[in-house]
């Protein structure tokens, strides 16, 4: 296995901030060089947030590639993989509001554009360990009360 992780955080002005991932793995097996299974694809973030006194507003954008290393045939390997997955692009919105000196309320968009993927990664249940690629849920509109006591 070989991979890198990178985040990097950058202050525009006071009130704008960003940040930035970038992830990557590579795995091989080497006595049979064959692809190891449930290795995720490259993958980076970008965000833009706008910070107000109390309140925060903010947009990313995951860009994720296209996975064609798999392990996806138990005559010679694992089997673990469904198969390739396509690369994808999410936009995701967000914010936050300080309701009080002890509550946050968090809320945001995800898939804001309701976009149809696959993550890569997957997992057979107990009952049936067959492989299979689950689509992701469309948009997503949601919302978090956090207090501290």
């Amino acid at each position: 296995l070989m991979g890198i992780d990178m985040e990097a955080d950058y202050q525009w002005s006071k009130q704008w901030q960003s940040h930035f991932t970038l992830a990557y793995v590579r795995a091989e097996n080497t006595s049979d060089n064959h692809a190891i299974a449930q290795i995720p694809p490259l993958e980076a973030t970008a965000s833009l947030e706008y910070l107000g006194s109390g309140w925060l507003l903010g947009g990313e954008l995951r860009a994720v590639a296209r996975q064609t290393r798999v392990d996806d045939d138990p005559a010679t390997g694992s089997g673990l993989d469904f198969g390739e997955t396509g690369g994808f692009n999410i936009v995701n919105l967000y914010g936050s509001y300080q309701v009080s000196k002890q509550g946050e309320l968090k809320f945001g968009i995800d898939n804001v554009f309701d976009k149809l993927y696959a993550e890569h990664l997957n997992k057979p249940n107990a009952f049936d360990p067959t492989p299979i690629q689950v689509n992701e849920p469309g948009q997503s509109v949601w919302a978090r009360l956090n207090m501290k006591f």
